[in-house]
């Protein structure tokens, strides 16, 4: 890993708190973190399970950071970065959904900004990130969120337009896949497996899958390799269709799009 400078995690819970371990499993130097928290009990956590700086105070603990990163709700944006006596020219992340560049630089207009948007498979080091950079930042600064975020899963650089879309197929998109899970299991439980049986097959399942899926083929070609015409496939899947699986997926997706678009 690259030498980025010290870097301040305003917001260390659980995003936040997860690209912070993978940036130590990555090689960072712990004494160039800093995490910034409110929680007495989580400070403690971080500091004993990372070794890095911890802190409740922001406005100390950005003094002299080169990257800033920004993980706390987006409604808590604003008030997390009123007064903050940032350098000139310091590099801001946020990973705040839906809070726009325009927005960030703003609240910092001495800032070079990047936004980006994961997902909760951070947490185990597969993370999909999406990245954009703002008006005031520079290749270099897009090329650091992308080193950073890499170090828990997979970065992509998209022009901010899309960060909406990014969210509605990632960063949302992951709660699809659980919910599809959670509604296999209560079938399977319906139709006769035990709680327990029907757990461990549903997530093997999409282990499996996931992992064809990483073989970079088509979806499409995947699913025919399981569908014999006139079988068991072939009958649940024209179930699927015939209640809409297609358009619930699509409404779903537009409604994150819009919800995200207001978030502030």
């Amino acid at each position: 890993m690259s030498n980025f400078g010290r870097l301040t995690m305003i917001g260390a819970g659980n995003m936040g708190g997860a690209i912070l371990s993978g940036l130590v499993s990555a090689g960072a130097d712990p004494a160039l973190l800093t995490a910034v928290e409110a929680f007495p009990v989580r400070r403690d956590q971080l500091a004993a399970d990372l070794g890095i700086n911890v802190t409740d105070n922001a406005a100390e603990a950005v003094a002299d950071a080169d990257v800033i990163m920004v993980a706390v709700k987006p409604k808590q944006v604003a008030d997390a970065l009123a007064g903050l006596p940032v350098r000139d020219g310091v590099l801001v992340v946020s990973i705040a959904a839906g809070v726009s560049t325009e927005v960030l630089e703003g609240l910092l207009p001495t800032a070079r900004v990047v936004r980006v948007m994961p997902n909760t498979a951070a947490l185990v080091g597969q993370g999909l990130a999406g990245i954009s950079g703002g008006a005031s930042a520079r290749p270099e600064d897009v090329e650091v969120a992308v080193e950073l975020l890499s170090s828990v899963g997979t970065a992509v650089v998209v022009p901010e337009s899309q960060q909406d879309l990014i969210t509605a197929t990632s960063g949302s998109g992951i709660a699809y896949l659980f919910m599809v899970a959670e509604s296999m299991i209560e079938a399977a439980v319906t139709l006769g497996l035990t709680r327990a049986q029907a757990g461990d097959i549903v997530r093997q399942t999409f282990v499996g899958a996931s992992e064809l899926l990483a073989t970079g083929e088509h979806p499409v070609i995947l699913r025919e390799q399981v569908t014999s015409p006139g079988g068991t496939t072939a009958a649940a899947l024209a179930t699927l269709e015939a209640h809409g699986l297609r358009t619930a997926i699509l409404d779903a997706m537009t409604a994150v799009v819009d919800k995200s678009s207001k978030l502030t």
